[in-house]
């Protein structure tokens, strides 16, 4: 059986796994109270919560708008993971050449959807002004956008959507974020010594806050804890 990735076993999954984002989660929730009817753009640098921020905001988003409307009249029979049914993932780099192709099959839906198109600063200037297009007019898909480098997404698909930025993590955010994984997964000591407190410290900081950073955490695991010379080879 593959081992899941560190990085999915602790993916945020509720609002308070995102609180470092103050701002942008109460954005979101303020979007999700409303239906979540209106196209958003997160941006920010690489392993800050953006993608696994749109799936909480779907979900919250799925659920207002189902008790404000008559629920037969647009989504049948339901149950708590009713909401992934409306919402699809999509990654702008990987599917440039067929994005708009997909969305198009999602668009003839008569159901209500939420497309997220993850890493939209890989769409090329042609796929853009398409996903435009099909932005505009259409009654079934709210669009949700999520990339690295604002300046790269056409200004004509901004201004078609709520833009949220989010900010770098802190350093210390990080470590202590290794840190309760580390403890978690048992690889050092509770409490940890001052060698394992130090090399997660230098691990957040090469980081430059991108959370992704734990999943690094594997390569200095020997039979399940953390490898002293491994270590020892890091800070060198």
């Amino acid at each position: 059986m593959t081992k899941n990735a560190l990085t999915e076993i602790y993916r945020p999954l509720e609002w308070p796994d995102l609180m470092w984002q103050l701002v942008a989660v109460r954005c979101l929730l303020n979007w999700a109270c409303c239906g979540g009817r209106a196209n958003l753009l997160l941006y920010g640098p690489p392993g800050c919560g953006k993608t696994s921020a749109v799936p909480i905001a779907v979900r919250d988003a799925f659920n207002s708008y189902k008790k404000a409307m008559t629920i037969t009249q647009d989504f049948g029979t339901y149950t708590p993971d009713s909401w992934k049914d409306a919402y699809t993932v999509l990654n702008g780099r990987d599917l440039a050449s067929t994005l708009n192709e997909k969305i198009d099959g999602i668009l003839r839906s008569r159901y209500l959807q939420w497309i997220h198109i993850d890493e939209a600063d890989g769409l090329t200037a042609g796929d853009q002004e398409r996903l435009r297009k099909r932005m505009e007019g259409n009654s079934i898909a709210t669009f949700i956008l999520t990339c690295n480098e604002r300046d790269k997404i056409q200004k004509a698909i901004v201004s078609r959507c709520r833009v949220i930025p989010f900010k770098p993590l802190p350093t210390q955010l990080v470590a202590q974020r290794l840190l309760y994984i580390s403890i978690k997964e048992g690889f050092c000591g509770n409490p940890p010594t001052q060698e394992e407190n130090n090399f997660l410290l230098k691990l957040a900081e090469r980081s430059r806050g991108d959370l992704r950073v734990i999943d690094d955490l594997d390569l200095y695991v020997k039979d399940g804890k953390l490898d002293a010379e491994a270590m020892k080879d890091f800070e060198s």
